[in-house]
């Protein structure tokens, strides 16, 4: 299975923050972060967990599930999150089946067509679908939120429910 727009952007952004981390493993002022998401008690393995913070300033964190639905942080080219109140959101999306290819003979009667004809051109492919309630997926309607301290524990278990 081909990994999905949404996954794509979140491993490019995650590489550029590494790579903008000097070799860090926490981040100064960065407290290590983890946990593990769930959806009707079962573990969510590929989705993204991020952390806006309540305040609208400073810096989030992110990261990626595993199979057993567990996740560590990063933030800014570091390991963990920042020290605050945040809110969370959880983003899994199934990237839609992509439209067929058209036919040779669908190409070459487009070609002969006016404008007209191109009423009749293949449709792009649907936008993915959210694996998720879609309540989790952004910040202002999130359920769930968690505090970051510097020096805590900072694990923190979401369960989804519909």
């Amino acid at each position: 299975m081909r990994p999905g727009w949404a996954r794509v952007a979140w491993v490019g952004a995650m590489i550029v923050a590494i790579a903008a981390g000097c070799g860090k493993s926490v981040r100064s002022g960065a407290a290590k972060a983890s946990g593990r998401v769930t959806y009707k008690g079962q573990p969510l393995a590929d989705a993204t967990v991020t952390l806006v913070p309540q305040s609208g300033k400073g810096a989030g964190a992110a990261g990626l599930t595993d199979e057993s639905g567990r996740f560590r942080l990063t933030t800014s080219g570091g390991e963990g999150a920042f020290p605050g109140a945040y809110k969370v959101t959880v983003t899994k999306t199934e990237e839609a089946a992509a439209s067929a290819a058209p036919k040779t003979a669908d190409i070459e009667a487009l070609q002969k067509a006016d404008l007209q004809g191109l009423k009749g051109a293949p449709k792009s492919a649907s936008p993915p679908k959210s694996l998720v309630p879609s309540k989790y997926t952004t910040a202002a309607k999130t359920p769930l939120s968690c505090e970051v301290t510097q020096g805590g524990k900072n694990e923190f278990d979401f369960d989804l429910a519909d």
